[in-house]
């Protein structure tokens, strides 16, 4: 008895956390000066971004699913405003989830993220507390297979940090992603700690090469309010960055990731550019 609860809590997890929601995977790595205080005005960043996996792992990082045939690939569109103290931004993806293992597609808008940030007073390095909401805006349907959008909203509370060391740079962030419970299944994922980092050279002043890595530690989820045991999310993801400085108003950021370590979670990579405009 206590193996076939676990088998369906376990179908639970897969069908409720891991098939709906992918746009979270597209910002998994924090990018060259994402934490900087450029002059105030207008700026757009758009992210395309490709993702690909073909497994998702249980609790002890087996594979629980093989053959998944999983591609997630879009863009994310991102309007940015600075003011002398202040950011505000939304993330707006459009893309497609694919999921060859079910048969089933899902595209369109996905889940609108709105988000504002506060520089914080302190001159010998760049802090930018950033609070955010993600909606629920993306498609989703229970009774579906795959979901663009996860059905669910939640709140982020991330700290950035940026500091240039002569040619060398550091980016860093810390966030804390509360989740909530999606009222069409009575799932709620499990809260997450991520810890994302990125350093670079400058090999010119154009062009800038470096190592960067995230760290996921979630808790247990639950299902309509009690807690499913082994089922917190957990990932270890290395890769690199590539930037160059096209024209003083234009960067262009390269940035591939790998899963090393999962735990209940979808295990793959994903390709992602960053094409940043100032006006």
């Amino acid at each position: 008895m206590n193996k076939l609860i676990f088998v369906f809590c376990s179908f639970l997890f897969i069908a409720a956390t891991v098939m709906p929601g992918l746009g979270e995977r597209s910002a998994e790595a924090v990018n060259y000066r994402e934490g900087a205080h450029p002059p105030s005005g207008f700026y757009l960043s758009l992210y395309p971004f490709w993702s690909n996996a073909e497994v998702i792992t249980d609790d002890d990082g087996d594979k629980a699913v093989r053959n998944l045939g999983l591609d997630y690939y879009g863009v994310i569109i991102r309007p940015i405003y600075y003011t002398k103290n202040f950011i505000f931004t939304p993330l707006i993806p459009v893309a497609k989830l694919e999921v060859d293992s079910k048969g089933e597609s899902s595209s369109g808008l996905g889940d609108i993220t709105l988000g504002a940030g506060y520089f914080l007073p302190v001159e010998w390095v760049n802090l930018l507390s950033v609070i955010q909401i993600k909606t629920d805006t993306g498609p989703y349907d229970k009774d579906d297979a795959v979901n663009l959008g996860s059905g669910q909203w939640d709140i982020k509370f991330e700290q950035y940090l940026h500091k240039m060391f002569d040619r060398w740079s550091i980016d860093a962030a810390i966030k804390y992603w509360v989740k909530y419970e999606n009222k069409s299944n009575g799932w709620k994922p499990g809260n997450e700690l991520r810890l994302e980092s990125v350093a670079t050279y400058g090999f010119t002043r154009k062009l800038r090469f470096g190592p960067t890595v995230t760290l996921i530690r979630g808790s247990d989820g639950e299902m309509r309010s009690s807690r499913i045991d082994n089922t917190a999310k957990k990932k270890l993801s290395l890769g690199g960055e590539l930037y160059y400085r096209a024209r003083p108003k234009l960067g262009i950021t390269l940035t591939y990731m790998k899963d090393i370590e999962t735990r209940n979670s979808i295990e793959g990579e994903f390709l992602r550019l960053r094409i940043s405009m100032a006006f």
